[in-house]
């Protein structure tokens, strides 16, 4: 969640209490010592984080 937090927009991330929705979903582990890749996107209304790993899909965070 804290990697989330660094991608997320600045009104988003300040106004974070507002949001009454969390879906986390974990597709992988992250292990110590990978280096990860987060990014950002709103679509439909909800903010979604996705984290990879290279370019392989570790989580993916929903917002709303």
């Amino acid at each position: 969640l804290n990697y989330a937090y660094e991608v997320l927009p600045k009104d988003l991330y300040d106004n974070i209490s507002e949001v009454k929705n969390l879906r986390i979903t974990y597709k992988t582990a992250i292990t110590e010592g990978e280096k990860i890749n987060a990014k950002y996107v709103l679509q439909d209304g909800k903010h979604i984080v996705a984290i990879f790993v290279e370019d392989k899909l570790c989580t993916l965070l929903q917002l709303w």
